[in-house]
């Protein structure tokens, strides 16, 4: 029997994975979560991102079996890259390119997990000498091990036959960002307006372009309230995008927002309020409004 493996990452992004919430006040950073399979247990990592500058040299990751099976994940860096909408996948690393990979050492390299066991695995940055100004960026991959698979009982005199058993591979990866120098950013909200979607009864969308300039990448928080008009408070959220990112290999992300409130017509003659909060970068908050008509 040959054995073939189909990957299943959940790569954390920001808001277009899992930070999407309707309204109510930021929370703080939640843990992200494999899916669980039988015999891979349900891994969760903590924090999401690694940032590190200036001084710092080293930071930590916490690991953790939420599962109810024992399971064991194997560590390892790779190379990703970011589409405009938002999506990441693996790359190929150009020729003479400096990542993150070239100098981070992290330990251990592979993790055995009972169900509730944590582990923490320490990683440790030594810069090349003269190392340019810039933002240099890897993912960290926690990638599960599947269990041996048990040996299949062949008939006696029976005739050799060529069959393929599919495994799938559950994993989390989480970016790993080291920035060298000073740090330029700008934010820009484009092209705001709403899409209304063809499927019956679908909630209109708030649909716009984050646009980014600089030498980083840029990451805050996305909202939609209520500027004025309409039969809603002034101030109310009507939409909320934590913890999204634009990196540096892509100019500009799009994104949408189901505007829910408009299906029993809060909005009508209202207008929104679009806003983008940068976390990581000292900008002014980016605004701009779109009139909505009924």
């Amino acid at each position: 029997m040959h054995a073939m493996r189909t990957l299943a990452f959940c790569t954390l992004l920001g808001s277009s994975l899992a930070a999407q919430t309707p309204v109510g006040p930021a929370a703080p950073e939640t843990p992200i979560q494999a899916p669980q399979n039988e015999g891979f247990g349900g891994l969760m990592v903590l924090p999401t991102h690694i940032l590190m500058e200036g001084r710092t040299r080293s930071a930590e990751v916490m690991l953790r079996n939420s599962g109810v099976a024992a399971a064991s994940y194997r560590i390892m860096m790779a190379e990703m890259a970011m589409d405009q909408d938002g999506k990441v996948a693996d790359r190929s690393k150009k020729e003479g390119e400096l990542t993150v990979s070239d100098f981070l050492f992290f330990s251990p390299k592979q993790v055995d997990l009972a169900p509730g066991e944590t582990q923490t695995v320490r990683l440790q940055i030594h810069k090349p000498e003269g190392m340019p100004d810039g933002e240099y960026r890897s993912h960290m991959v926690f990638e599960a091990i599947p269990p041996p698979a048990p040996a299949e009982h062949l008939e006696a005199n029976s005739a050799p036959e060529l069959s393929f058993n599919i495994t799938m591979v559950l994993g989390v990866s989480i970016p790993v960002t080291v920035r060298q120098g000073t740090m330029v950013g700008k934010a820009t909200l484009a092209g705001l307006h709403h899409v209304q979607p063809k499927t019956a009864d679908s909630a209109p969308l708030l649909a716009f372009r984050l646009e980014r300039q600089g030498n980083c990448s840029l990451r805050g928080d996305l909202t939609a309230s209520l500027e004025s008009g309409g039969k809603l408070k002034k101030g109310t959220v009507l939409y909320e995008l934590k913890n999204v990112v634009v990196y540096p290999e892509t100019p500009f992300r799009e994104f949408k927002m189901p505007m829910w409130q408009s299906l029993d017509g809060g909005l009508d003659s209202a207008r929104i309020k679009l806003s983008f909060q940068a976390t990581e970068l000292p900008l002014p908050v980016e605004t701009t409004f779109l009139d909505w008509l009924p």
